[in-house]
């Protein structure tokens, strides 16, 4: 069998000028594995300080595939995404094959420059990411001598991305096809075709979608959506004015039939991978357009005060607005951007206003469940402030409320936050919520919960039962792979049977020996300025959308 090999000297030569500094496999663990939007707590740090002593068993074929948890995460009202969080052992083995073929990879994604994100390998806070954009200076730049704009996304992207079309992306479908005619024994091993098995590998051999979540989903998005942007180059005969955002399309022409045959040409290849546009969102629209939403222009220009008296009346007729526009724009995050801006404002809230501004905060992360990471980050600042008292009574009504309301659809993000909440500012889980929580199996859910257990904040009303009957060897390859192993290590749940089920496999043994562990209950939300980030708070489009 003849394998292409990955990266040579030349290779690394004829790149090195112009290209991001490759990643690490450590980078693509530590960093690039948990979507960050978990609670602090979760951590794959102590993973990728031991992965060299896991090399062999990683090497090893005895567990040929395994499923992905999935953790539910609001996108905006009545619309969620399931966040993928693959099984570490398949994970560690997809982010490795990247690594080999990095140098071919960052060949592939160079072939085209209409995409603006294009992976860099210098952030702080992942392995790679899209480069930081203010998409409405990008689309103001571009519109510049054009009559018409073309708007379309792709539907449903990372969801319906065909695995067999990674390596048909980089290889050609063609080359593809006809190498799997050859005999087993004469056919080349493409690493598109090592990619495609490592990332179906990571949910149970399954072909429709890739992960939303870790680094190297966002790394095979963009290397097919590079291959598409290249053939709709070519077939349109010239790099048209515009350009690609992960999966938006925003492209200027000056004819109304020529924005209509790029559409036609886009509608073409995309059903060539198996993909479609969003046809909800498709547009052909005659310039000038607005650049941002009506709200997103108000809303930056409200400042609060460092007077009392002011404040007061500026709190009041911000939320008025910001609760105002969340009604009319529902498919926006209007209270999570606008928590945003305030979360980063220079003034502090006066603690004659706290009350009305605590109250406020409240209502907001009820009314939009994706701000409650911004809303708890708003709470715990002024909580480690000795000027300001917060009303445990009235969060914990709050908590309960979240608790009771969101177990009944099982939606992770709002139960492990309410959870967290609770856990960093010492609030006791009231019995009706408790016995909620008990029904749900999912393991972000279920260890924030342990660990409440564990700190006496969850006095009554708690049933182990569901989550006990998951400490199974078969479980640790299973969507409850994270509880199974976790709960183990901390002492939290007992084994089934007689034996350790952690030590019956020989991977997760490992893993236990060595410390390994997915959970650290002293974390906390880390409190810095978007502008610390790299990303601009300012952008509608701000550093958390880019996933998605």
């Amino acid at each position: 069998m003849t394998q292409l090999n990955p990266s040579t000297e030349k290779d690394f030569l004829e790149l090195e000028e112009n290209s991001q500094p490759a990643p690490t496999i450590q980078d693509f663990i530590k960093k690039g594995f948990f979507p960050k939007e978990l609670v602090p707590a979760f951590t794959t740090e102590s993973l990728a300080q031991n992965l060299p002593s896991f090399k062999e068993i990683l090497g090893s074929k005895n567990n040929l595939a395994s499923k992905c948890f999935y953790y539910s995460f609001p996108k905006v009202k009545h619309l969620r995404r399931n966040l993928g969080i693959p099984n570490p052992f398949h994970q560690i083995n997809l982010s490795q094959t990247l690594i080999d073929n990095w140098i071919e990879i960052q060949k592939t994604i160079s072939i085209c420059d209409l995409s603006i994100s294009a992976p860099l390998t210098n952030s702080i806070n992942r392995a790679v990411s899209p480069p930081p954009v203010q998409l409405s200076n990008e689309r103001a730049i571009q519109a510049a001598g054009s009559r018409y704009r073309l708007y379309t996304d792709i539907s449903r992207y990372y969801s319906t991305i065909y695995t067999h079309s990674i390596p048909w992306a980089i290889h050609g479908k063609a080359q593809c096809k006809a190498n799997l005619k050859l005999k087993k024994n004469q056919r080349t091993t493409f690493y598109g075709d090592l990619i495609d098995e490592c990332v179906r590998n990571t949910q149970d051999k399954q072909s429709i979608g890739i992960p939303i979540g870790p680094d190297s989903s966002f790394v095979i998005a963009e290397i097919i959506g590079t291959i598409m942007d290249k053939m709709l180059c070519d077939r349109l005969g010239d790099k048209p004015r515009g350009f690609r955002f992960i999966d938006d399309y925003y492209l200027y022409f000056d004819t109304f039939s020529d924005a209509e045959q790029a559409l036609y040409q886009l509608h073409k290849i995309l059903k060539e991978f198996e993909l479609e546009t969003n046809s909800s969102k498709t547009s052909i629209i005659e310039l000038p357009e607005p650049l941002e939403s009506a709200w997103v222009s108000e809303i930056r220009r409200y400042n609060i005060s460092p007077d009392g008296k002011e404040q007061n009346t500026e709190i009041i007729s911000f939320f008025s607005k910001v609760f105002e526009y969340s009604k009319l724009f529902t498919d926006e995050q209007v209270i999570k951007y606008s928590l945003s801006r305030i979360r980063n404002q220079k003034n502090p809230i006066s603690p004659d206003n706290w009350s009305l501004f605590e109250s406020l905060i409240l209502q907001s992360i009820i009314a939009e469940p994706s701000a409650l990471e911004t809303g708890t980050e708003i709470l715990v600042s002024y909580y480690e402030n000795d000027n300001f008292e917060l009303d445990k009574s009235r969060i914990a009504d709050t908590i309960t409320s979240l608790i009771i309301n969101d177990s009944k659809l099982s939606h992770s993000h709002e139960l492990a936050w309410a959870l967290w909440l609770s856990k960093t500012l010492k609030i006791a889980i009231k019995e009706e919520a408790a016995q909620k929580i008990s029904e749900i199996e999912d393991s972000v859910v279920a260890l924030v919960t342990l660990d409440l257990r564990e700190q006496g904040l969850i006095p009554r009303g708690l049933d182990l039962t569901r989550w006990e009957s998951l400490m199974t060897t078969d479980e640790l390859y299973s969507t409850n792979w994270l509880l199974a192993y976790e709960a183990n290590i901390k002492g939290w749940l007992p084994s089934q049977g007689k034996s350790d089920h952690v030590d019956k496999d020989a991977f997760f043994k490992s893993l236990k020996s060595h410390n390994v562990s997915f959970y650290d209950s002293i974390q906390q939300a880390n409190l810095v300025d978007d502008d610390q980030t790299g990303y601009d708070n300012d952008d509608e489009t701000e550093a958390y959308y880019w996933m998605y």
